[in-house]
């Protein structure tokens, strides 16, 4: 298990490459989920489909997944 200190060192080296939520394959802004209130049509705010909750784009997390957002 990652103490907070390590868990917090790998989000800041994802977010430094630029492996941010609102590219991550897991990061749903499709119109469906806009229309259904899970995320904007702007993009700023999507839906993590890999932990099922918002999410804003500027953020990161270790489960990073390449290839998105969900459009």
């Amino acid at each position: 298990m990652l103490t907070h200190e390590s868990y917090m060192a790998r989000a800041i080296e994802l977010a430094e490459q630029g492996k941010l939520c609102g590219n991550c394959a897991a990061y749903d802004i499709s119109p469906k989920m806009v229309s259904c209130g899970g995320a904007d049509a702007e993009g700023t705010f999507g839906y993590c489909k890999m932990h099922d909750f918002s999410c804003a784009a500027e953020k990161t997390c270790l489960t990073y997944a390449p290839g998105g957002p969900k459009k």
